[in-house]
């Protein structure tokens, strides 16, 4: 590896809406296939900005859950995957995104 750091890719920050709310996504720019990053607890998009760069050429999309970064803050209740899984699918459908699984809830369809 060279050591040498890409320089910051300009990304588009844009709300996106989704069965539970406005969801934050940040999509950097780049080539197909592209890569969906999401954050774990309790961080949010914000810490794929120095990621972004060195998946370059390929486009990244980081989306914030409800309740975190800039998305919208969900209704009181249990927010599990079963509530996770239509804003993902509603935000990768807006976004252009197809044939994505939800790692260990569901899997692929294989053919």
């Amino acid at each position: 590896m060279s050591g040498v750091v890409p320089e910051p890719v300009a990304a588009e920050s844009r709300m996106v809406s989704a069965p539970g709310g406005q969801v934050h996504v940040t999509d950097y720019p780049g080539d197909e296939p592209t890569l969906v990053v999401m954050h774990g607890f309790p961080d949010d998009s914000r810490i794929y900005g120095r990621l972004a760069p060195l998946l370059s050429p390929r486009r990244v999309v980081a989306m914030d859950w409800l309740g975190y970064g800039r998305s919208d803050r969900p209704e009181p209740g249990p927010f599990d995957s079963a509530r996770h899984r239509p804003n993902c699918l509603r935000c990768s459908t807006r976004l252009g995104l197809a044939g994505w699984g939800w790692s260990a809830t569901t899997r692929p369809a294989r053919t």
